[in-house]
């Protein structure tokens, strides 16, 4: 009997060890489930913090430019030219007046300042530009230059063509020039903010007439470089999908956008 007793003791003794066990592995595979969780996370919170930056607006200053405008009989504008210097623009030799009539001068010229920014969106590129020092009451419209390499930069070495890497030109926003412009206030303050989809660009540069416009496939920050140029009206209007030069206007602003 007490052999039986015994017997019987050490069989409940085996059956305890297997129950113990079992809850061991339970608790291992909750901790496999746990640490698999925790690395899934990980990875989700890095790509997010990739993503955040890959999304992260480009932002860069803008300047005047000069290089489109002439003083008196045709000259070059200088650092040394007067403040004072009556303007015409460089194409057609038309003189740059104001809304009000007055023929603008190199410091109002010089005056505009401008920054932007642009980010990669679903519909294409967001971009917005805010101003100050603009002609007041102009109209401006905005132009989109892409490059395919370093600006300036051009077949000579020597003295590089500035614009020998320019594959497209085109109206910032739809490509009909239907969301390009816009009329400064009257202190001389403007902004646009304007969504940029993907397709080709309004027009081409003259030197590469003839040839289909260049096609941005997304989004502007995939391009190696681009530019937003603002061009002031002279006669207060704008033209579609073209600058429309010859009714009088010129580049006044540029902003050199290096994603």
């Amino acid at each position: 009997m007490a052999w039986r007793i015994h017997r019987e003791a050490h069989r409940e003794t085996k059956t305890k060890g297997p129950v113990f066990t079992d809850w061991e592995r339970k608790d291992k595979r909750i901790m496999k489930s746990i640490s698999k969780i925790s690395l899934a996370l990980l990875a989700a919170l890095a790509l997010s913090a990739v993503t955040s930056r890959a999304e992260a607006p480009l932002r860069n200053t803008g300047h005047p430019v000069t290089l489109f405008i002439r003083g008196p009989g045709g000259s070059m504008i200088t650092p040394d030219s007067p403040p004072s210097t009556p303007l015409w623009d460089s194409r057609f030799g038309l003189p740059a007046l104001a809304p009000d009539g007055h023929q603008i001068t190199l410091e109002e010229w010089l005056r505009v300042q401008s920054r932007a920014e642009s980010k990669c969106v679903r519909k294409g590129t967001h971009v917005v530009i805010h101003l100050s020092g603009l002609i007041p009451n102009g109209v401006y419209t905005v132009w989109v230059l892409v490059f395919d390499g370093p600006f300036p930069a051009g077949p000579d070495g020597a003295a590089p063509f500035p614009f020998g890497n320019l594959v497209g030109v085109g109206s910032l926003g739809a490509n009909d020039g239907s969301e390009n412009s816009f009329k400064a206030s009257a202190s001389g303050e403007g902004q646009i903010s304007v969504n940029m989809p993907p397709g080709p660009l309004s027009t081409t540069p003259p030197w590469l007439a003839g040839t289909a416009p260049y096609d941005v496939g997304g989004c502007l920050l995939d391009e190696f470089e681009f530019h937003l140029v603002g061009v002031y009206h002279f006669d207060g209007k704008s033209y579609g999908p073209t600058p429309g030069f010859v009714h009088g206007g010129s580049e006044q602003f540029g902003i050199r956008m290096q994603p």
